[in-house]
């Protein structure tokens, strides 16, 4: 794990964290303008948690898919790109996340689990998630078993 331009690690949520160098030079919008002053960074964790609790809502063994995406640099990239596609899509249809459940183009109520689930995330997001990782030989979403991060190495640095 390391930080650059467009990501940090936060160490004490054990997840990525966009920046909004990413959003303004992958995306073209400058966050400073479209979000109220100093929100920024609230939105970027925002969209790191929303990602982090989608992957890790499938998985039996939550500690091993955190430990793997803090500790394997080669998952850095698809990290970003979910990050990435999650800003666009929360740009586009806003918190989803935070829905009332009322669909109000249609006005019709939606139901919120419909909301909570699938459709929280772009749909790019989920397809990176539900990607199989050939290294490990599942996705980052597997519901299968896993093995666990024994007590004494959980969250030790990282």
């Amino acid at each position: 794990m390391f930080d650059d331009d467009y990501m940090k690690y936060d160490y004490r949520a054990h997840r990525y964290i966009l920046t909004d160098k990413a959003v303004l030079d992958n995306i073209g919008e400058n966050l400073d303008t479209l979000l109220p002053s100093g929100s920024s960074e609230k939105f970027l964790r925002r969209i790191s948690n929303v990602v982090y609790n989608f992957i890790y809502a499938a998985s039996q063994a939550p500690d091993y898919i955190e430990y793997i995406l803090a500790n394997d640099d080669g998952l850095r990239d698809s990290v970003f790109e979910m990050l990435l596609a999650q800003v666009e899509y929360t740009l586009m249809n806003g918190a989803v996340d935070l829905a009332s459940g009322v669909n109000i183009a249609k006005q019709q109520a939606m139901p919120i689990e419909a909301l909570r689930g699938g459709a929280q995330v772009s749909t790019v997001t989920e397809g990176i998630a539900n990607r199989i990782l050939p290294r490990y030989g599942h996705s980052l979403r597997y519901a299968g078993a896993l093995p666990h991060i024994s007590p004494q190495a959980y969250r030790v640095g990282y």
